[in-house]
């Protein structure tokens, strides 16, 4: 079973860089429609889809890429041994196929037309699949039926969030497409729009974003405040929605060769809003997709496909997030600390807490602490089931990052 070595490194990375790089992720040259990550506490795997197959690796520490003359369109982990993947545009060979990573052989699950996303339920409860004529889902990825509320409906997008039971469905109608679940999709409500979201972005506390991408004014990026949708900016050939693993919105284009588009990400901030684009060393600006980052990952790091590859980025972190490890802004006491005792983290600055993530000396993610955004500057949080050690502490803000070492004794 392989562990997600790269975790260290982009911990260290993400720590002491200042400034941005892109690495090749993937065979060169190819058209990455869509690059799929597949993890669990225990295994790591890739899957980058092309319009001819897919190209798989079960080390993404040091890939190395076998490729499948199988045209899919998107994947899903299943077990150590198998993933999930979805096929089809329009033949009655449409629908879920399991591979199995040591046989290499394809069987077929269930048949549905024209699928368009399998994903994995952010609380880890359920399997989606969207296609033309509704929604399927499993509790086992094996066993599948149809979520009535869907019936007869396209469904084109589906997002969800890490550890949490929120979920958001795109259908291709024109207007009022959009439909969130608070608990993992047992029930939805329909959100109101005046025209098509067409790709969706899940915060971690139940925050939305999405993209309109049709041709008419409406085309750009939007939030959910409250009942209504927020433009946050206009834009044409906006093509894809993403974000790195700490939840920062980045947006991708197609056709953006002669307009210097790209990749970018976009800073929620009063006093300086906007994108902060990341085109420097990218070979091609067609970005195809920004795919959900890992969930057991340390560090940042952001993911994008291109029409000639797939590239990384993991040291830009500062440009996003000041990274500081400096006693003078953060406090954490007592340290070290025994069983029984809370510990009370300390910001000195201006800003709500958002979430405290927990990593091992080894740069894997042990513990994940939600914080409610009514919690400014400071929390107490319980670390009882952590064993003895050290341990690194990253605090992270509306807009800044802060990371400190804790001994538990």
């Amino acid at each position: 079973m392989k562990k997600l070595t790269l975790i260290i490194l982009t911990l260290i990375v993400s720590e002491v860089c200042f400034s941005y790089t892109w690495e090749n992720f993937g065979p060169i040259g190819i058209k990455a429609n869509k690059l799929c990550l597949l993890d669990d506490s225990e295994f790591n795997y890739a899957v980058i889809c092309v319009d001819s197959g897919f190209y798989f690796t079960s080390n993404t520490w040091m890939p190395v890429w076998e490729y499948y003359e199988f045209p899919i369109t998107s994947a899903a982990p299943l077990n150590e041994d198998n993933i999930l993947v979805i096929a089809g545009n329009g033949s009655y060979s449409d629908g879920i196929y399991n591979f199995n990573l040591l046989t290499h052989e394809f069987e077929v699950i269930d048949y549905c037309m024209n699928p368009k996303f399998i994903i994995k339920g952010g609380s880890d409860s359920r399997y989606f699949v969207g296609h033309e004529s509704g929604l399927l889902e499993s509790v086992d990825g094996i066993t599948w039926t149809a979520n009535s509320n869907f019936d007869s409906m396209s469904c084109i997008d589906m997002t969800s969030y890490f550890d949490s039971e929120y979920l958001a469905l795109a259908t291709n109608t024109s207007t009022n497409n959009i439909y969130f679940s608070e608990d993992d999709g047992t029930n939805w409500t329909q959100i109101q729009s005046d025209f098509q979201i067409s790709e969706l972005l899940l915060g971690w506390n139940g925050w939305l974003a999405g993209i309109c991408s049709e041709n008419t004014s409406y085309c750009g990026f939007y939030t959910r405040n409250g009942i209504q949708w927020e433009n946050e900016f206009y834009s044409d050939k906006i093509n894809t929605l993403g974000s790195d693993n700490t939840g920062t919105p980045f947006i991708g284009w197609y056709d953006a060769l002669f307009e210097d588009k790209g990749i970018a990400r976009y800073k929620f901030n009063n006093l300086n809003p906007g994108l902060m684009f990341l085109n420097e060393g990218l070979p091609n600006l067609n970005i195809n997709d920004i795919p959900m980052p890992f969930k057991y990952f340390g560090g940042n790091i952001i993911f994008c496909c291109t029409d000639q590859g797939v590239f990384y980025c993991n040291d830009y972190a500062v440009g996003i997030n000041s990274i500081k490890s400096d006693n003078n802004h953060v406090t954490l006491f007592p340290n070290p600390i025994y069983n029984n005792q809370f510990l009370n983290v300390k910001v000195r600055v201006n800003h709500y807490l958002n979430h405290i993530l927990i990593y091992s000396q080894k740069g894997i993610l042990v513990k994940k602490i939600e914080l409610n955004t009514s919690q400014k500057e400071s929390t107490t949080i319980i670390i009882n089931d952590l064993k003895k050690g050290i341990y690194y502490i990253k605090i992270i803000s509306s807009n800044e990052t802060w990371s400190q070492k804790l001994i538990k004794l």
